[in-house]
């Protein structure tokens, strides 16, 4: 999908100084995506954004519709080109990992359960070349995991049984 350019939504007293929204770009992930290993990058999520101004923020909403996978948890980073960024993650020690969000497996303990996930962040790229907005999931140890699915994936008439979508979007924030 194209990014929508907007030259600027202004507040509703009309001052155009007080900043707003300058463009978006939005992809929308209306099947099942399913992998494993460290940190394996989502590419259906994958949202280009290329800001006006070195000083525009990017705020990143990433909501997942369901998620699921062979172990309990599962681990998701938002990730600007690629590489880890700190303000896009939560602080760390030791060999805990650093997660942007993460998700449950289910309630039921069984596989036709599922929880919806999401986060919302703002980024401070400091430049006005294309940047990338990413997702990269990991299952606990490693494990298979799926998004819009349960793990059992069974086909029946329930709502449990329902398969959801997914989506990213990333809007450029002027800086006035």
């Amino acid at each position: 999908m194209a990014p929508l350019y907007t030259g600027g939504i202004f507040k509703s007293g009309g001052n155009q100084y007080n900043g707003g929204i300058i463009q978006s770009n939005f992809k929308f992930v209306p099947g099942n995506v399913s992998g494993s290993g460290n940190w394996w990058h989502v590419s259906q999520f994958d949202c280009p954004i290329t800001p006006t101004s070195v000083n525009s923020k990017i705020l990143i909403i990433c909501s997942l519709g369901s998620v699921s996978g062979n172990n309990n948890s599962q681990g998701f980073q938002i990730r600007r080109n690629g590489s880890e960024v700190t303000p896009l993650m939560a602080t760390g020690n030791a060999s805990r990992p650093r997660l942007s969000f993460r998700g449950a497996r289910n309630w039921a303990g069984d596989s036709n359960h599922t929880w919806g996930c999401g986060i919302t962040l703002l980024d401070d790229p400091q430049t006005t070349s294309s940047v990338t907005y990413r997702l990269y999931a990991r299952a606990e140890s490693n494990g298979e995991l799926y998004i819009n699915r349960t793990q059992n994936n069974s086909n029946g008439g329930d709502v449990y049984q329902g398969n959801t979508a997914s989506s990213m979007t990333v809007f450029e924030i002027s800086d006035t």
